[in-house]
């Protein structure tokens, strides 16, 4: 275990909390990106997922 015990409820908790903020916030800019356009959303995440991807494959590699 990582996280003393004393401590892991609150670090469980603060954990859960930034995700459903997050989710919220996401969500709400997705719906206003789709009011610019029905297709921007998509758009959007497909270039952060080629982002995501590009740095995820540059570190693998300098691991090897």
């Amino acid at each position: 275990d990582l996280i003393p015990h004393n401590i892991r409820g609150r670090i469980i908790s603060f954990s859960s909390i930034a995700g459903y903020a997050a989710t919220t916030i996401i969500v709400s800019i997705g719906g206003l990106l789709y009011t610019i356009g029905p297709q921007l959303p998509f758009y959007i995440s497909a270039v952060l997922l080629v982002i995501s991807g590009v740095c995820f494959a540059s570190t693998s590699r300098s691991r090897s």
